[in-house]
């Protein structure tokens, strides 16, 4: 069968997921799930959560909520109204109980709007604009190394002290000077939606070819799909909680958790075991550590994954730790960078790889659009393919020319979005073909624009809009690319037309939006100051480091990472060669294109566990026991999503601005 034909998840193999398994009844689709109560409830759980993820990292210096592909902040309240709110609607008022559509569009709202808040976007949109006033002194020179190349428009003030008490905290007369945020935000503003819409154009643009066309599993869509799943059971659980088998899973993190809660006052000594709990194990002197850890999550979602995907992860991260190890052995420069490389190309190629696959559809979705193509439908999609393509165009142009006024060169705007665009398109596919819940950049798109050129051929004024970038560059949620292809999937199962549902995605997304920006710069203001705010401000802050590091020292790739990156798309393209057209073939390319990504070193032990207990479980008792096994894997999520919300709690009431990190990387 040709590479043309053959779909790159073709079905027959032992671990497929059979069409709509796990699909809830259709209830007359989508429309009907489009209700006022249904919608206004997705929207009050979409405020919660913004301010739930920013007081969290902030202000209870507890678990981060948003950083995941499927994040706790958006399944603690989708689980509040599975269980809680139409369990008691079971039970008291049957008749007015939340509906498979509905529930569905409740997740749809949450689960969209939940890319924005946190260290998932909103933490680098208020961090970069701010940081440069504050941290600028005599001895980094920043004033002098790039100050007259930052667009004033696009930067907090600090005249009236705005940026220092925001850092310090409000001096007790003080007054949170909102004017001198409005107009940088704003701007910054109009630059993410034009991101998010040609973002979601593409995704519309692509969901026939990824869903009916290849047929891409979508791992992290079988979650809400099962838990609404009924079969007309008076009992106030949904189908999948009346199993024993969900509540042994269930309680194997909640009780870990549990058990660690207690230990935050000494009285027991902590299990360590998910969390921050991380042991490095070495292979051999100058082989980088291996990071033993216990990710309950992933281990859950990855379940759903295919079997030589996980296979193909965990083989390909375990060859570049020996080949970094073996490399720095002989003595050869950079062995980190040129593996990184590798991958990197291996990552590029996969993403291209699938454009071109997709090629005769989006030749069918150009003649659509332009009015000459009837052979193909877009009726069930959120909008019209000449509507996503519009999307696509205004979007991309608004964008660079949004880099130009700021003062980039055409050449490094251009290669910038190009890079970030296939990124994001990239990030997502794999997490829809692979389940990736932990699933970072391979490489921040500004970091590879300044490396491509090098810094010593590029501007200080391109140099310092690249490090601006950082505000969506860094953005690994893709600012909502990956949850539109998600909620295509789940919307997918459910049936009926998408039409009028995007409006109100839009209206959650730009509640969480504020909703987060304004709590964020408050708690700025209103507790000891913005300077105690890790991860993502730290981040941010490391880039005008990196920054000054450019100007001063010439950087680019050298000869080694260039071979490294043709190495790697070669290796890749034969990968794919080998996936599609020999069934017995055991390595995905996926595994070869994401093994040197941050996220995968956090999750590889992990990944190797769920990849042998599936195999197992897969050897033993094939797809039945499979099947009979889902139940363990979706309790033990919802267990972690309990026990990460409990640990919340006990943050807030016993440990004000002390708490302790369940949810990280």
């Amino acid at each position: 069968m040709s590479v043309r034909e053959r779909s790159s998840a073709p079905s027959g193999k032992p671990d497929s997921h059979p069409p709509g398994a796990g699909a809830p009844a259709r209830h007359g689709g989508l429309t009907s799930g489009m209700t006022l109560r249904a919608v206004g409830l997705g929207l009050a759980l979409s405020a919660f959560m913004a301010w739930w993820v920013v007081h969290s990292a902030f202000e209870a210096h507890s678990s981060y909520l948003s950083i995941t592909h499927l994040p706790m902040a958006a399944l603690f309240p989708f689980m509040l109204v599975v269980f809680v709110i139409n369990g008691l609607l079971k039970r008291f008022a049957p008749t007015r109980i939340f509906t498979a559509p509905e529930l569905i569009i409740i997740f749809f709202i949450v689960f969209t709007a939940s890319a924005i808040p946190g260290w998932a976007f909103t933490t680098y949109w208020v961090a970069v604009p701010s940081i440069p006033h504050y941290y600028a002194n005599a001895e980094n020179r920043y004033v002098e190394l790039f100050f007259e190349y930052l667009p004033t428009w696009l930067i907090i003030p600090d005249e009236r002290r705005a940026v220092h008490w925001f850092y310090e905290g409000l001096p007790s007369s003080g007054v949170i000077p909102w004017r001198d945020w409005i107009i940088p935000m704003s701007w910054w503003g109009t630059f993410f939606l034009a991101l998010f819409f040609a973002s979601a154009s593409l995704m519309v643009i692509l969901r026939k070819q990824w869903i009916e066309r290849e047929r891409l599993t979508f791992p992290l869509a079988r979650v809400p799909l099962l838990l609404i799943e009924e079969d007309g059971s008076d009992s106030v659980l949904p189908r999948i909680a009346r199993s024993k088998v969900f509540w042994y899973g269930f309680s194997i993190p909640l009780f870990v958790i549990l058990w660690n809660i207690v230990s935050y006052w000494d009285v027991v000594p902590p299990i360590r075991l998910g969390g921050d709990y991380r042991i490095p194990i070495t292979l051999a002197e100058s082989f980088p550590p291996i990071q033993f850890k216990i990710n309950f999550a992933f281990i859950a979602i990855g379940f759903f994954t295919d079997l030589n995907i996980l296979f193909s992860i965990w083989v390909f991260f375990l060859l570049a730790t020996i080949q970094i190890g073996v490399m720095s052995r002989f003595g050869i420069p950079k062995t980190a960078e040129i593996v990184t490389a590798q991958h990197l190309g291996g990552f590029f190629m996969y993403t291209l790889f699938g454009l071109w696959m997709a090629r005769r559809h989006l030749y069918d979705v150009v003649r659509k659009a332009i009015g000459r193509g009837r052979d193909i439908d877009d009726s069930g999609e959120f909008f019209s393919y000449r509507t996503a393509m519009a999307g696509v165009v205004f979007g991309i142009v608004y964008m660079f020319f949004f880099l130009i006024s700021m003062g980039m060169s055409f050449a490094a705007a251009a290669t910038l979005l190009a890079t970030c665009m296939l990124l994001f398109i990239g990030v997502t596919r794999v997490v829809a073909e692979a389940g990736l819940i932990y699933l970072d950049l391979p490489y921040n798109a500004h970091e590879f624009t300044v490396f491509s050129f090098g810094s010593a051929n590029l501007h200080r004024a391109d140099l310092t809009i690249l490090t601006l970038s950082q505000t969506f560059s860094r953005n690994w949620r893709t600012l909502g690319m990956c949850a539109m292809a998600h909620v295509n999937k789940v919307g997918d199962e459910v049936g009926g037309a998408r039409r009028g549902i995007f409006p109100v995605i839009v209206s959650a997304l730009l509640m969480a939006a504020v909703i987060s920006v304004i709590y964020t710069v408050f708690l700025g203001y209103d507790t000891t100051g913005a300077d105690g705010f890790k991860d993502a401000f730290g981040n941010a802050k490391r880039g005008y480091e990196t920054l000054a590091s450019w100007i001063n020292n010439q950087t680019q790739l050298t000869g080694g990472e260039y071979a490294g990156l043709g190495i790697g798309a070669l290796i890749a393209w034969v990968l794919i060669l080998a996936h599609h057209n020999f069934h017995w073939w055991p390595l995905h390319p996926i595994g070869w294109a994401v093994a040197k990504t941050w996220a995968i070193g956090m999750i590889a032990t992990s990944i190797f566990i769920v990849w042998l207990i599936k195999a197992i479980i897969l050897k033993l008792g094939g797809t039945r026991l499979y099947r009979q096994a889902q139940p363990f894997f979706i309790g033990m999520l919802v267990g972690y999503v309990l026990g990460v919300a409990l640990s919340y709690g006990v943050d807030v009431i016993w440990f004000p601005a002390s708490g302790h990190i369940v949810e990280t990387w």
